[in-house]
């Protein structure tokens, strides 16, 4: 990174995200490193590694400037350099995230051996990408139940079966080693295939900023 334009720190303080907050971007710094940023009046609200945090903006000479205790952090078309510590990331856009948000994807779980991915387009449907992306399923949407804490979908479409129960319970991506909120478990059944897959999950972002909560 060549240049920074944006400092921030991550309070370990949270609140109530601001009014007109806007959705900025998703980030990866490492494989295991990810956050996502909004921005709203004088404040930058990140959700890093999990963990919610508030910034302040403070005085600067013609850039947005924010500023706390125990790191910092330069935003730059696109880009972002943080400092944690010692620790210094040099993160990008997240592109598989930014591109399934733009599609209007509202949840997105994945999982290993073999690959899958699941997205979810609350009120609308569900896509299964099976077998490491070499096979597709649609559904049509259906609203949960909840049992023991998990969201349970259970929804059948052209005689194939789709099940998902989603705990909010860490996950660690076991490729990559990214944690997530969620562990995730999709049971898929058609007249020749069964599979049950296991991996991990989370909420998307808006890009309006509006975070309808994922149902």
């Amino acid at each position: 990174m060549k240049r920074p334009l944006v400092t921030v720190l991550l309070l370990t303080a949270c609140s109530a995200p601001v009014e007109d907050e806007r959705f900025v971007a998703a980030f990866r710094c490492e494989s295991d490193v990810v956050f996502d940023a909004w921005r709203g009046g004088d404040t930058l609200r990140i959700d890093f590694m999990n963990n919610e945090h508030i910034l302040r903006a403070v005085a600067a000479d013609g850039v947005e400037h924010y500023r706390g205790e125990g790191m910092e952090a330069w935003l730059d078309d696109g880009t972002a350099l943080l400092l944690v510590g010692a620790r210094r990331y040099e993160c990008h856009l997240d592109e598989s995230v930014m591109q399934a948000i733009e599609r209007g994807v509202d949840y997105r779980a994945i999982g290993q051996e073999p690959g899958w991915l699941l997205e979810v387009f609350a009120d609308q449907s569900f896509e299964l990408h099976y077998d490491y992306g070499a096979e597709v399923a649609k559904f049509p949407w259906v609203a949960p139940r909840t049992l023991d804490g998990a969201r349970k979908y259970a929804v059948e479409s052209a005689g194939a079966q789709l099940e998902i129960d989603i705990a909010v319970a860490p996950c660690i991506d076991v490729m990559s080693g990214q944690p997530y909120p969620d562990t995730v478990t999709v049971r898929y059944r058609d007249a020749s295939l069964e599979r049950e897959l296991s991996g991990c999950g989370r909420p998307l972002p808006a890009l309006d900023g509006s975070n309808t909560p994922f149902l």
